[in-house]
């Protein structure tokens, strides 16, 4: 059996992260595999309450360690201390002896830069689950691909939210039931992913009593048996968790088709109301249609290498959607022009900001180039 470790800042408050947690609704969004989709049978959020959950993989995907292409495991909470702690004790349903062990799942939630430290423990894994590192040693499967990230703007040259109330119904529709179903492979709340991710050195094993230790510290991170996304999907979630049941308007909304930083405001705003509607769903073409329709083509190739090397939005360079944002102008020379979007991702006065550089033709207004500001 080994040991892994896996530690990520989560941007959010811990009690929002607790609630992803302990919500069978969140879980059935975040901790499910690319290429697989999740069904909590029973979940029982509380010291000594049970839980059940089965993994299915697609057609043509996997086996199964319960059979077929399911993985179903069940457990019980050992330790509830809301906002600081969770202790999972479990095991798959198997006949198989080789997978069968009990194994305990600890994570502990730290306050820490505005948001919390999330350090998942995973003891007891079996040797007969493979694990895969981004080295090329054994590791588990990522997850978290870029797929859907959209949200709403209202205001000139700048948003928030477009629907504090509305933009994760599907969310609270499966949280009204225990016996949460269905495939949520392309849910926008899996996809997204969170800025800042902490962590990036390689994995590092070591012998300790006759364990195998796998400490975890890299942006790909590795996966439990649980299918923990990688860089904690259960971000993705947190923010609807946190966010307060209010639409927001504003008073004027007004453009310039022919400014190419309006075109940016355009795209960044067009492209982030796309990521919040979750419950809409045209919104993923939506979204890869407003990059090819804004972005040049080799930015759109840019974007994509970023993607698949990073595992995060190539837009957003992050893997969870701000609730505000906003574009400046920052200067123009040799037919380009030069903006930075602000990216806020929660409310208070503490909120964390991201910026990203945007180029664009003054010719085309396509954005050729975007990175994120030094």
């Amino acid at each position: 059996m080994y040991v892994t470790r896996v530690t990520r800042h989560v941007h959010a408050d811990p009690s929002v992260v607790y609630r992803a947690l302990t919500d069978p609704a969140a879980v059935a969004l975040w901790r499910v595999p690319d290429g697989m989709t999740a069904r909590v049978h029973t979940f029982e959020p509380r010291e000594g309450g049970a839980f059940r959950v089965s993994l299915t993989y697609e057609e043509g995907g996997g086996t199964g360690k319960s059979g077929g292409r399911t993985d179903t495991y069940r457990g019980h909470f050992a330790r509830l201390a809301p906002g600081s702690l969770v202790v999972e004790v479990l095991a798959f349903e198997t006949d198989d002896d080789r997978l069968g062990a009990s194994m305990t799942l600890t994570t502990t939630l730290t306050p820490a830069g505005g948001g919390t430290d999330v350090e998942i423990l995973h003891e007891g894994v079996p040797d007969a689950v493979r694990a895969r590192t981004t080295s090329g040693a054994p590791a588990w499967p990522s997850t978290g691909s870029p797929g859907c990230w959209r949200n709403g703007r209202t205001g000139y040259m700048t948003g928030s939210a477009r629907s504090e109330a509305g933009n994760r119904r599907n969310l609270f529709r499966l949280a009204a039931c225990p016996e949460s179903s269905g495939n949520h492979r392309n849910h926008p709340c899996r996809n997204v992913v969170l800025p800042a991710i902490s962590g990036r050195d390689q994995p590092v094993h070591h012998e300790t009593g006759g364990t195998r230790h796998m400490s975890v510290r890299s942006r790909t991170t590795l996966f439990t048996a649980l299918a923990l996304a990688a860089g904690l999907s259960l971000a993705a979630v947190t923010p609807a968790l946190a966010r307060p049941a209010t639409a927001r308007t504003t008073a004027v909304a007004q453009g310039d088709a022919r400014n190419a930083t309006q075109h940016v405001a355009d795209f960044y705003g067009a492209y982030i109301d796309a990521v919040w509607a979750t419950d809409d769903k045209a919104a993923g073409a939506d979204a890869k249609a407003l990059r090819a329709f804004y972005l040049s083509a080799a930015a759109q190739k840019k974007v994509a290498a970023y993607e698949t090397r990073e595992h995060a939005d190539g837009i957003l360079f992050a893997q969870n959607v701000p609730v505000r944002w906003q574009v400046a102008y920052t200067g123009s020379g040799a037919g380009h022009a030069t903006s930075q979007v602000t990216l806020t991702w929660s409310d208070g006065p503490h909120a964390e900001v991201t910026r990203i550089d945007v180029q664009s033709d003054l010719h085309t207004l396509k954005i050729t180039d975007l990175k994120p500001a030094d």
